[in-house]
């Protein structure tokens, strides 16, 4: 039996830090009418304060930190809407302004020496770096109705919207490890940073972004069981900034060394056309068929796919099975065709540095990509107080990427012909639904949903395409697959306790897995390479409560008002984001050496309460 025992005394610097952050939401809003018209105004104010656990890990170790959180945002609504049987408009505008009272903090440098010494300790230089800057953003915005004919009505709706960085970054700290002889004027590309590889941009980025989204739908009945609507919809955006390049050191386990850093400004300009008809074959189980096609353009700037066209084709069919019951089937195919150009956006920021190529990363989002999808729903609705229904959702996604150039650039791309990405994706969703009516003043609502999402991922290795050949046998296989399954159910229950108030609660819970597999799990006697002697990875459980509470109460025929209490928890034993243990310094100091930590357990619990007042004047 151990009966006493002597205990290293930790340094002040490593006691437990309270982590956490407050928000506190002000908001007013009311309206006027006037005949026809309604003119509404709303103001909201938030202000967040607090800290946030981080942490790094490079080539030298690792280190925890706490960053600062401190910001104020603030929306303004002005709107006038017009309403009457035939036509409607509504014309809005909306302001809204973040302000970081953080510029920037100033924060250990984690691999300013490649030796531990207990004497000036293991990090003993600081960087800076950047907060968010503050910002600002104006739109407009236009809504309008018109039935044409008793038949026949039209909508449009249009919104121009300006972003604008009203701050700068702060005077950019770059990578102090960098020896002096890499800055201006060696490398005459990077002036903006000055002998001791300092950034002297004052201006920073000085970003403008500039939005535009139209949409125009026309729908008329064009038979007494025929239906069709046609419509055409816009969606740009184009962003102006100046040059901004970050000389980095590439002490990072992912960094290559003497590396520049760039902002890429991408824009874009979508436009979809779409047609769709609903033909009601027999009226009198109210069975429908609805066929549509989409057409989208979409062009976009420093994109590994600059220009590509999409096709959607879709097919629903609906009826009622009975008087009690109504069935759904739906299927939708989509094909996505363009040229991925791998460094794209790399390529057309050249001014004469040299080329920074990594392994090519092919953008799922703009790959050329084929997928099909199925939903099946069916409801039921006696005429008592129980109701409810099931569904059941499929979507594969298959992903197509361009062969990648092996000998140019000059060998910067050693792979077995393809870039890395999505290879294949699909998603699996099904649950049911139950709504009863216990009395006249309450109803119970439950579900239940179970989805999995399983993605194939294309590593950047040798041995990511074939298990043959020299990487057959023991040399083992990169996979870089992996499945999450989550499970959710909630419930709900409105209780109109008297005339004058209404209690509501309602609470889900999701409780999920995620199960990777990058490689196929090998164990040989002797290793030569990274990826041999490993296993599979242990699966993350992660867990979610939502409650949320809500009494409203009507004082009199002008006032009403509500109180809101919201809970959240999250909970996550991810194996990748607990921290390693203290490992004590060689001399037996009490001083740390090195602190391999990742990110705190993922977990956080929030608690909201609200209270709101409307009084009708």
């Amino acid at each position: 039996t151990i009966t006493s025992f002597n205990t290293t005394t930790i340094s002040p610097a490593a006691n437990p830090v309270q982590v956490g952050t407050r928000r506190d939401i002000l908001q007013f809003g009311g309206h006027y009418d006037i005949d026809d018209w309604t003119i509404s105004a709303n103001i909201r104010h938030e202000h967040k304060q607090g800290s946030l656990e981080e942490s790094y890990y490079g080539t030298y170790g690792g280190m925890a930190f706490t960053l600062p959180v401190d910001y104020d945002t603030d929306r303004f609504d002005l709107s006038a809407a017009y309403n009457d049987p035939d036509f409607q408009a509504l014309l809005q505008y909306t302001y809204s302004r973040y302000a970081d009272n953080n510029t920037g903090v100033s924060l250990p440098f984690p691999v300013s020496m490649s030796a531990l010494s207990a004497a000036s300790g293991p990090y003993a230089q600081s960087a800076l770096y950047a907060t968010p800057p503050s910002n600002s953003a104006h739109y407009l915005t236009v809504m309008l109705a018109d039935r044409l004919s008793p038949k026949t009505r039209a909508v449009f709706n249009g919104r121009l919207g300006f972003e604008l960085q009203d701050d700068t970054f702060p005077a950019n700290s770059a990578d102090p490890y960098l020896s002096s002889t890499l800055g201006s004027p060696t490398y005459s590309w990077f002036s903006n940073l000055n002998a001791l590889n300092q950034g002297t941009s004052a201006t920073s980025l000085g970003a403008t972004a500039t939005v535009v989204e139209a949409d125009i739908a026309v729908t008329s009945e064009l038979a007494s069981d025929l239906e069709g609507r046609v419509s055409y919809s816009v969606d740009g955006r184009h962003v102006h900034l100046s040059q901004y390049q970050v000389w980095g050191g590439g002490h990072g386990p992912d960094a290559n060394t003497a590396s520049p850093y760039y902002v890429v400004p991408q824009n874009w300009f979508n436009q979809t056309a779409k047609v769709e008809f609903d033909y009601r074959i027999l009226p009198a189980s109210d069975t429908k068929i609805t066929a549509r096609y989409e057409f989208n353009n979409t062009n976009r700037t420093n994109a590994q796919v600059e220009h590509s066209i999409t096709n959607t084709f879709g097919l629903d069919l609906s009826s009622m099975l009975g008087t009690d019951a109504m069935g759904r089937v739906s299927y939708e195919h989509n094909n996505r065709s363009g040229t991925l150009v791998y460094g794209t956006a790399f390529g057309n920021l050249e001014t004469g540095a040299p080329e920074e190529y990594t392994s090519p990363s092919g953008a799922y989002y703009q790959a050329p990509m084929t997928s099909d999808s199925v939903t099946v729903r069916g409801d039921y609705a006696p005429a008592g107080d129980l109701s409810g229904g099931v569904y059941f959702r499929f979507l594969d996604e298959r992903y197509h990427y361009s062969a990648a150039p092996i000998t140019l650039p000059s060998g910067d791309w050693n792979l077995t012909g393809y870039g890395v990405g999505v290879k294949h994706d699909y998603n699996f969703a099904v649950g049911p639904d139950v709504n009863y009516r216990l009395s006249q003043d309450l109803n119970l609502h439950a579900y239940y949903t179970f989805e999995r999402i399983f993605f194939d991922n294309r590593g950047n290795g040798a041995c990511a395409e074939s298990n043959t050949g020299s990487c057959a046998g023991s040399v083992g296989y990169f996979q870089n697959k992996y499945a999450s399954n989550t499970n959710t159910v909630g419930a709900s229950a409105e209780w109109q306790a008297s005339d004058k108030l209404k209690l509501k609660a309602e609470y889900t819970g999701s409780f999920g897995t995620v199960a990777f597999g990058e490689f196929n799990g090998v164990t040989v006697a002797t290793v030569t390479q990274g990826y041999q002697n490993v296993v599979p990875y242990p699966d993350i459980d992660s867990t979610m409560h939502d409650l949320r509470l809500t009494a409203s109460y009507q004082f009199t025929d002008q006032i009403d008002g509500s109180l809101m209490y919201a809970y959240s928890m999250f909970h996550s034993n991810d194996w990748n984001d607990i921290p390693s243990p203290v490992v004590a310094s060689k001399d037996n100091s009490t001083a740390i050496s090195i602190l391999n930590a990742g990110y705190g357990p993922p977990k956080y619990n929030v608690s909201t309460v609200g209270v709101t007042l409307r009084v009708k004047l």
